[in-house]
């Protein structure tokens, strides 16, 4: 059987959970921000859509 699974979530929650996971594991809080704004940078094309693969796609630009 194929099935196809479709979440929604919003912006917010991405960031919300991001910021989250990435506490977890970095105390600086700056440091927490920085690397959250890399990762949603990496996530989203040139073109606005987000790579649900996690890895950036060679049009990805990195938060600087």
């Amino acid at each position: 059987m194929n099935r196809k699974l479709e979440l929604e979530i919003t912006l917010g929650d991405l960031v919300y959970t991001l910021t989250e996971e990435v506490r977890r594991h970095i105390r600086d809080e700056k440091l927490v921000y920085e690397i959250v704004a890399d990762l949603l940078a990496g996530m989203t094309s040139a073109r606005g859509k987000i790579n649900y693969s996690g890895i950036p796609s060679q049009h990805a630009r990195l938060a600087s």
